[in-house]
Protein backbone atom coordinates (compact mmCIF):
# COMPACT_ATOMS: atom_id res chain seq x y z
CA UNK A 1 0.00 0.00 0.00
CA UNK A 2 2.93 2.28 0.90
CA UNK A 3 4.67 1.55 -2.49
CA UNK A 4 1.10 2.98 -4.02
CA UNK A 5 0.87 6.07 -2.43
CA UNK A 6 4.57 6.46 -3.29
CA UNK A 7 3.67 5.62 -7.01
CA UNK A 8 0.52 8.27 -6.93
CA UNK A 9 2.57 11.14 -4.77
CA UNK A 10 5.46 11.22 -7.31
CA UNK A 11 3.63 10.72 -10.86
CA UNK A 12 2.60 13.79 -13.08
CA UNK A 13 -1.20 12.64 -12.36
CA UNK A 14 -1.54 15.18 -8.91
CA UNK A 15 0.07 17.72 -10.66
CA UNK A 16 -2.84 18.16 -13.79
CA UNK A 17 -5.47 17.22 -10.67
CA UNK A 18 -4.15 20.42 -8.43
CA UNK A 19 -3.65 22.26 -11.50
CA UNK A 20 -0.15 23.03 -11.08
CA UNK A 21 1.01 21.48 -14.26
CA UNK A 22 -0.32 23.29 -17.25
CA UNK A 23 -1.63 21.64 -20.25
CA UNK A 24 -3.18 22.92 -23.36
CA UNK A 25 -4.64 19.99 -25.17
CA UNK A 26 -6.00 22.09 -28.24
CA UNK A 27 -3.05 25.11 -28.50
CA UNK A 28 -3.82 28.07 -30.86
CA UNK A 29 -0.01 28.08 -32.09
CA UNK A 30 0.97 25.85 -35.32
CA UNK A 31 3.48 23.20 -34.54
CA UNK A 32 6.94 23.20 -36.38
CA UNK A 33 6.79 19.43 -36.03
CA UNK A 34 5.76 17.23 -38.74
CA UNK A 35 5.73 12.95 -38.01
CA UNK A 36 5.98 10.46 -40.85
CA UNK A 37 4.61 7.10 -39.84
CA UNK A 38 5.75 4.52 -41.87
CA UNK A 39 2.90 1.55 -42.56
CA UNK A 40 4.75 -1.42 -43.55
CA UNK A 41 2.55 -4.06 -44.44
CA UNK A 42 3.57 -7.45 -42.70
CA UNK A 43 6.98 -8.06 -40.97
CA UNK A 44 10.34 -7.34 -42.24
CA UNK A 45 14.23 -7.33 -41.38
CA UNK A 46 15.41 -4.61 -39.47
CA UNK A 47 17.68 -4.31 -43.23
CA UNK A 48 14.78 -3.76 -44.82
CA UNK A 49 13.36 -1.08 -42.64
CA UNK A 50 16.48 0.79 -42.64
CA UNK A 51 16.88 0.74 -46.25
CA UNK A 52 13.16 2.34 -46.52
CA UNK A 53 13.83 5.11 -43.82
CA UNK A 54 17.51 5.95 -45.39
CA UNK A 55 15.82 5.85 -48.72
CA UNK A 56 13.16 8.95 -46.97
CA UNK A 57 15.85 10.46 -44.98
CA UNK A 58 18.12 11.02 -48.35
CA UNK A 59 14.98 12.68 -49.61
CA UNK A 60 14.56 15.01 -47.31
CA UNK A 61 18.22 15.47 -46.58
CA UNK A 62 18.45 16.68 -50.31
CA UNK A 63 15.43 19.02 -50.05
CA UNK A 64 15.46 20.54 -46.70
CA UNK A 65 15.89 24.16 -48.12
CA UNK A 66 12.76 23.72 -49.94
CA UNK A 67 11.01 21.64 -47.06
CA UNK A 68 12.27 24.14 -44.37
CA UNK A 69 13.05 21.32 -42.43
CA UNK A 70 16.01 21.74 -39.88
CA UNK A 71 16.73 18.21 -38.17
CA UNK A 72 14.94 15.25 -38.12
CA UNK A 73 14.78 11.78 -36.16
CA UNK A 74 14.08 8.49 -37.05
CA UNK A 75 13.60 4.91 -35.59
CA UNK A 76 12.43 1.83 -36.78
CA UNK A 77 11.84 -2.07 -35.77
CA UNK A 78 10.61 -4.77 -37.54
CA UNK A 79 7.27 -3.75 -38.47
CA UNK A 80 7.16 0.30 -37.52
CA UNK A 81 9.03 3.02 -38.51
CA UNK A 82 8.47 6.77 -37.78
CA UNK A 83 10.11 10.19 -38.89
CA UNK A 84 9.92 13.38 -37.01
CA UNK A 85 11.11 16.53 -38.77
CA UNK A 86 11.91 19.84 -36.98
CA UNK A 87 11.12 22.57 -39.24
CA UNK A 88 13.10 26.00 -38.68
CA UNK A 89 11.55 28.07 -36.70
CA UNK A 90 8.97 30.59 -38.16
CA UNK A 91 10.66 33.71 -39.38
CA UNK A 92 8.41 37.36 -39.00
CA UNK A 93 7.98 39.05 -42.13
CA UNK A 94 9.94 42.06 -42.72
CA UNK A 95 7.49 45.10 -41.61
CA UNK A 96 6.79 47.59 -44.52
CA UNK A 97 7.49 51.03 -43.99
CA UNK A 98 3.97 52.84 -43.62
CA UNK A 99 3.46 55.71 -46.33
Amino acid sequence: MALVTLLLLVSPVPLFALKLAKVDPFPQEASRTLGLAYHINGSYSMDRVEQAVQRVEAYIEANKERFDVDTYYSFWVADDAYTRLYLNPRRKPPSRPRR
